[in-house]
């Protein structure tokens, strides 16, 4: 029974010094404390608008050549909203261009339900690993859905997305 009491006391005691460091910090430690987690610089985390962000989905494929990313939402004074978003070269190959494929639906309980399907096709040549920034005017209420649509490559060869194929 001693022995018992010996292991649930050191554990409690061990409980109770772990919780205090977690809490108020090392005497030992001087140095200031850092998050865990850090933001994405390239991805930035707050809109460089006043406006929400958009209802979307991006559909991603296996062996996609780019990444896309959503980056920010800004207002328009015609009470539309641009919304930007950035490709990453994820390849190892350059890219020479690149072709979005993008669907904005609008909000249907506002009497105005309209669909509007339309491709990005932009020649700029990205290394691995860098990004381009492109966008496109939408409704406020728009639901969006986007695609890598196809990649040209400097070595002429393509990546095509399952649908266009």
């Amino acid at each position: 029974m001693y022995r018992l009491i010996v292991y649930v006391s050191f554990a409690l005691i061990t409980f109770i010094l772990g919780i205090t460091v977690a809490r108020f910090g090392s005497l030992f430690d001087s140095s200031p404390q850092t998050p865990l987690i850090h933001a994405s610089k390239r991805v930035p985390s707050e809109f460089k608008g006043s406006s929400r962000s958009p209802r979307l989905s991006i559909d991603k494929y296996p062996g996609e050549a780019l990444g896309l990313l959503y980056d920010s939402t800004e207002e328009k004074p015609d009470g539309k909203v641009r919304v930007n978003f950035l490709v990453e070269n994820t390849s190892d190959k350059r890219i020479l261009s690149y072709a979005v494929f993008y669907t904005s639906i609008a909000d249907s309980s506002k009497n105005n339900d309209s669909s509007n399907s339309n491709q990005i096709s932009r020649a700029k040549v990205l290394q691995r690993g860098e990004l381009d920034q492109f966008g496109f005017d939408t409704s406020r209420d728009a639901s969006l859905s986007l695609r890598i649509n196809q990649v040209e490559f400097a070595d002429g060869t393509q990546w095509l997305a399952p649908e266009t194929r």
